[in-house]
């Protein structure tokens, strides 16, 4: 994954907006427009869950390399 993609996943998340499950008519859930098919798509846990270990697999990287940086002045 790309930091591109990363970002583009953090956006979907950020502009979500709330709305009633198409599951459970007692359930709120975030909601995204799917940006290839234009459609509303339910942002899943298992969605949120993979963005935040994708994020860290980037916060620590960046993290290394501001440490290689600080090392070598």
């Amino acid at each position: 994954m790309t930091f591109q993609d990363l970002k583009n996943r953090r956006n979907r998340i950020v502009h979500s907006f709330t709305a009633t499950s198409d599951h459970d008519s007692h359930k709120q859930v975030l909601y995204s427009l799917d940006p290839k098919t234009k459609e509303q798509e339910e942002i899943t846990e298992a969605y949120l869950l993979e963005f935040i270990k994708e994020n860290e697999v980037f916060a620590l990287r960046l993290d290394e390399f501001r440490n290689e940086i600080l090392n070598n002045v």
